[in-house]
């Protein structure tokens, strides 16, 4: 039995592109070492650089990063920045990045990932970045006390695959991610891209807010806004079909006088 496939949409287009390890490690190197310097073994951009590698290949957990690089070679340890062939372990990943200052890592990153050219201007709707809150996972367990889980509203890019800015939002003053999406939207270029979103995004000051920074969106309506929701379903509803009554108007038969021509005879007494 055959079967035809049901047509798909094309997906959207991803970039494919090679990062030589050492630009990751001077992308991280301005990010501060919350360490002292007496003990310290590993060199921060090297552990920074192996969890960059690590997760671009699928290993997310702390766990699986510290298990990734102790499978590698030397030669490839060596790469990444570690002078000896040994990687750390879990537990001083664990120590580390839960001291390290998340703004200055993502800022690195940021301009790693997406660098700001003077004077380059791409083209309109050439990139999507959806915008989503997040609350972060596997955290409260290594954490001293009982503590809120990190809630925080990121700005992702379709065409890359990177997170290009995130604002945590403050869970002990119950901040909703409508409160701070103002502000994450301040943080990078918007010549060019399309800010997607589900229907909770679909708000009137960030549209305008984007579209003054030179940007467009594109944004679900859903039941939440149930007037603009008509409203929109009202101008892309098909037209009605137009009725037109015909009128025919039967006059009546009137009966006239037949006329007939007058006969008149010839010389020759024929018609």
């Amino acid at each position: 039995m055959q079967s035809t496939p049901s047509p798909t949409h094309p997906a959207t287009p991803h970039v494919h592109f090679s990062v030589p390890v050492s630009d990751i490690r001077a992308a991280v190197a301005p990010v501060p070492d919350p360490r002292r310097r007496q003990g310290t073994r590993f060199p921060l951009p090297a552990i920074l650089t192996l969890a960059v590698a690590a997760i671009l290949a699928n290993h997310t957990s702390l766990l699986a990063i510290a298990e990734w690089g102790a499978a590698q070679t030397d030669a490839i340890k060596r790469a990444l920045g570690f002078p000896k062939p040994r990687t750390p372990h879990v537990s001083t990943l664990q120590r580390l990045f839960r001291r390290l200052d998340p703004d200055a890592l993502a800022a690195a990153l940021t301009e790693f990932f997406d660098p700001q050219v003077p004077g380059e201007v791409p083209a309109r709707g050439s990139e999507g970045v959806a915008i989503d809150g997040k609350a972060q996972r596997g955290r409260r367990r290594y954490e001293p006390g009982r503590t809120h889980p990190v809630h925080s509203i990121s700005l992702f890019s379709q065409m890359v695959g990177v997170v290009l800015a995130q604002v945590a939002l403050d869970q002990q003053a119950h901040e909703g991610e409508l409160t701070v999406a103002a502000e994450v939207l301040e943080q990078i270029d918007w010549h060019g891209r399309v800010l997607t979103g589900d229907a909770l995004d679909c708000q009137r000051r960030l549209c305008a807010q984007v579209v003054e920074a030179g940007g467009d969106y594109l944004f679900l309506v859903d039941a939440n806004q149930p007037t603009l929701q008509a409203d929109i379903e009202q101008v892309f509803a098909p037209s009605p079909p137009v009725l037109a009554t015909v009128y025919i108007r039967c006059l009546p038969a009137v009966s006239a006088p037949l006329l007939v021509p007058a006969y008149t005879p010839s010389k020759h007494g024929s018609p």
